[in-house]
Formats: C-alpha cells, sequence, structure tokens
C-alpha cells in the first residue's frame, strides 16, 4: 500500500484559479448586497418625501421664470454700467488732456518769466 499523492503544476494552476474565481464571486455578491441596500434606502427616502419632490417639481418652472427674469434684468444693468463706464473713461481722457495742456501752459508761463527776470538782470546789470 504505497499511496502517495501527487500534485502536478497543472493541478496547483487550477487550485488558484478556482480560488481567485471563488474571491471575484463573494467580492462581486458584496458589490451587489451594498447596492441593494442603496437602492432599497433610496426608495424609501423618495416614498416618505413624495409630496415634497411633487411639489418642488410643480414649483420648478416659476423658478426658472424668475431666473430668466433676473437674468434679463442684470443683463441691461450691465449694458448699462458699460456705457457708464465708457463715458467716465472718456471724461477721464479729456481732464488728463486738459492737466496736460495747463502743465504744458505753467511750464511755458515760468520759463518765460524766468527769461524775462533774466533779460532784466542783463539789462539793469
Amino acid at each position: 500500500m504505497n499511496s502517495q499523492i501527487i500534485f502536478t503544476l497543472n493541478d496547483l494552476g487550477k487550485f488558484v484559479l478556482w480560488a481567485a474565481f471563488l474571491i471575484i464571486l463573494i467580492y462581486f455578491a458584496v458589490i451587489l448586497r451594498q447596492i441593494y441596500v442603496a437602492i432599497k434606502s433610496l426608495t424609501k427616502v423618495v416614498d416618505d418625501n413624495r409630496a415634497q419632490i411633487d411639489e418642488t417639481l410643480k414649483s420648478a418652472p416659476g423658478v426658472t421664470k424668475n431666473f430668466e427674469k433676473i437674468s434679463e434684468n442684470l443683463s441691461k444693468d450691465v449694458e448699462a454700467f458699460n456705457g457708464t463706464v465708457s463715458n467716465l473713461a472718456s471724461i477721464s481722457e479729456k481732464l488728463t488732456n486738459v492737466k496736460n495742456i495747463k502743465d504744458k501752459f505753467s511750464k511755458d508761463t515760468k520759463d518765460t518769466k524766468k527769461e524775462q527776470k533774466e533779460e532784466n538782470i542783463v539789462i539793469k546789470g
């Protein structure tokens, strides 16, 4: 009675594959169970709040219309504001030009007065 158990690489490979398949099958069952529990919970929440959900769905078109009106009004206000900003930019540019002219005139006047003083000094001296 010589009883020996011989395992070949083929047998070992089959064992590993079946073990991996069994682990994947168990993991898949756990995932399906979690999905079932989540859907069951979601269904309960929807059933418990059906009245509020229906009310919200009924009021949604009104909210959308109000949002559209607000958007239109805001768009008009922004356009008006852009016009005001353009006017302010134009006025600022004109004021800058006036200031530059004034500064130039003031400088020319100072130079002229300085030259006149120098002439007076030369004439007196």
